[in-house]
């Protein structure tokens, strides 16, 4: 499957050894994240890492997340170390986060199954949202079964309705204002922070 990146090019891909890769995470726990609560005592989508750090997601989880069983918006931006348009849009997703507080915010990276390397990069460029790293060698190949409206392109960014239904679907560097008048267009009156709506 080829990756149309708008002007992003992989790295080769990386195949790591299975000792290489972190255990992933039990979503579903009762433990839960900073910034990612449950909403009406739905049990936490999220555990064992905070804000800024990251775990593995497989591709079960990827799709039990994509779900969405929080009783909230659920924001997912997917996203690649080496994807220019990707860590440049992150400072703008992070601004949102704290603007559009009653979403529940998520990064799931897609460099490929090399949790390690992505950690190192996290280190000289912390990111204040909650992210997990896509658990797989071939991540284009789990995107496409995940999220059947994906075409080949990355930074992708869902907002979510409760129960899983897409509200909008932005695909490629997102231009300003775009996610946000998506978010707005929730028609929720929680979603809108210090927007006064």
């Amino acid at each position: 499957m080829l990756w149309y990146l708008f002007g992003c090019v992989p790295h080769a891909p990386i195949v790591a050894e299975p000792a290489a890769i972190a255990p992933t995470v039990d979503m579903f726990s009762n433990d839960s994240i900073p910034g990612l609560p449950g909403d009406g005592g739905d049990p936490s989508l999220l555990t064992a890492t905070g804000t800024g750090q990251s775990a593995a997601i497989n591709e079960e989880e990827l799709g039990k997340l994509l779900q969405n069983p929080l009783g909230r918006p659920l924001v997912v931006n997917f996203w690649a170390t080496w994807c220019a348009p990707c860590v440049e849009e992150l400072p703008y997703l992070e601004h949102l986060s704290e603007q559009y507080t009653a979403a529940t915010w998520l990064l799931i990276n897609v460099d490929g199954a090399n949790l390690s390397a992505v950690q190192r990069w996290l280190a000289e460029r912390p990111v204040g949202l909650p992210l997990r790293i896509l658990d797989s060698n071939v991540p284009a190949d789990v995107l496409a079964r995940q999220v059947p409206s994906w075409e080949d392109a990355i930074p992708l960014t869902l907002v979510l309705h409760p129960g899983g239904a897409v509200h909008s679907a932005h695909q490629g560097a997102l231009s300003p204002g775009q996610l946000e008048a998506s978010l707005l267009s929730l028609g929720n009156p929680r979603i809108c922070g210090q927007h006064g709506m």
